[in-house]
């Protein structure tokens, strides 16, 4: 079965579960550890809500996204 997910508002297909923190590497094209910095440990500016809920860092390597769940990861950029 397919599983369906809204990432920023767009429609996305995996044909496997998907972890949140899989997920955000792929938006971001950044490896992160399960802490959910990068490898070498320095924290991003992200942050991810799953259906509304921001979901701490530590559990995106422990959750895993379901059929028509609905993620935002939202960077923070400095500037104005």
């Amino acid at each position: 079965m397919n599983i369906t997910l809204t990432i920023n508002g767009a429609e996305h297909t995996y044909t496997t579960p998907q972890t949140i923190k899989k997920l955000v590497e792929d938006t971001i094209n950044t490896a992160l550890n399960n802490q959910g910095n990068t490898q070498d440990g320095t924290p991003l500016g992200i942050a991810v809500a799953l259906n509304d809920t921001v979901l701490p860092r530590n559990q995106w390597a422990h959750t895993t996204a379901n059929h028509h769940d609905r993620l935002e990861i939202i960077t923070a950029v400095q500037g104005g």
